[in-house]
């Protein structure tokens, strides 16, 4: 537990390090591609991320981020 905490701080770092515009491309893609469990970090900074961002910088990177959470969503109806 205390390593998913440490990397959940790690890359909440990191998104608050690179521009809000550059992390939400890397973590849509992580989104797209990875699986449950490891979709629920990514979501979790992702989420980070696009509170540092203003409605206009949102609305241009939304594109790449519906994609990546259709995936999630469907894939957490199967656990459930």
């Amino acid at each position: 537990m205390q390593v998913f905490r440490a990397a959940e701080e790690c890359a909440a770092t990191l998104a608050k390090s690179l521009k809000p515009e550059h992390s939400v491309v890397v973590l849509a893609k992580l989104t797209d591609t990875l699986e449950y469990p490891l979709t629920v970090a990514a979501i979790k900074t992702l989420t980070q991320v696009i509170e540092l961002m203003d409605k206009d910088g949102l609305m241009n990177v939304t594109h790449r981020l519906i994609p990546g959470l259709i995936k999630v969503c469907k894939n957490v109806r199967y656990l459930l």
